[in-house]
């Protein structure tokens, strides 16, 4: 596989990621809409200790077996709904409670899809390891294939699929200090508080990567405009 190749393969695949947090969302809300279909509501439960947390009556097997038989027979739901007039109101309330079945279905299915997808691409990147590199937004970049020591379980790190292929020597070439010196042996330890990951003000949160040129190019107009206006400030003093 080409450099280019590479960078669009894990595009791709970052692309499917996103698409699959969304939908996992999705469940979730689906499965929300399963639990109030099944009129269960959440009560507050004792953990002991001072702590405590809502938590639904039923499980999620439960509520969707629930909400299964009030599709099939509605009537059984509601007893003093039996007469001729009920009938439309019955068969509303069927139809909505296998609407809300059908939709967690779909949106399960459409996770089973995005993740069959993954693991098919990820096989390609297990077949051929090529280097990935991974950010923690304000601060460095780490070797996606191996676990920083550095890192804590709980850092948010963002995929940097623009640099996926690339050397160790073109990325220290290109980003110097702002590469974690743990991760990459050769890049330089000192830090270069401009030369570090900044993040873009996207919908997804992204992250930027900038390289010793942009970084600087940034710190220098900053160093202007302060000049500048410590200047103007000096001409009103006088």
């Amino acid at each position: 596989m080409t450099i280019a190749d590479i960078k669009a393969h894990d595009a791709a695949t970052y692309a499917l990621l996103v698409e699959l947090a969304k939908a996992k969302q999705g469940a979730d809300y689906a499965m929300y809409r399963v639990h109030e279909a099944a009129y269960d509501r959440k009560v507050r439960v004792n953990l002991g200790v001072g702590r405590s947390e809502y938590r639904y009556q039923l499980t999620d097997v439960e509520a969707q077996d629930k909400v299964a038989d009030l599709a099939a027979d509605p009537a059984t739901h509601y007893p003093h709904k039996s007469s001729d007039n009920d009938a439309s109101f019955l068969a509303y309330i069927a139809k909505e409670a296998q609407g809300t079945l059908d939709n967690l279905r779909k949106v399960n299915e459409e996770i089973t899809r995005l993740g069959s997808e993954i693991a098919d691409r990820e096989d390609v990147f297990h077949a051929n390891r090529w280097a990935r590199f991974e950010a923690v937004p304000g601060g460095h970049i780490h070797n996606r294939n191996s676990t920083c020591h550095t890192l804590r379980p709980t850092t948010r790190v963002a995929w940097i699929v623009e640099l996926s292929g690339d050397t160790e020597a073109d990325a220290v070439a290109l980003y110097g200090p702002a590469l974690c010196s743990h991760c990459f042996k050769s890049a330089p330890v000192e830090w270069i508080q401009q030369a570090k990951v900044q993040k873009t003000t996207d919908s997804r949160g992204e992250v930027q990567i900038l390289t010793l040129a942009e970084a600087q190019a940034i710190a220098d107009e900053k160093a202007a405009k302060k000049a500048a206006k410590e200047a103007k400030k000096a001409a009103r003093g006088n």
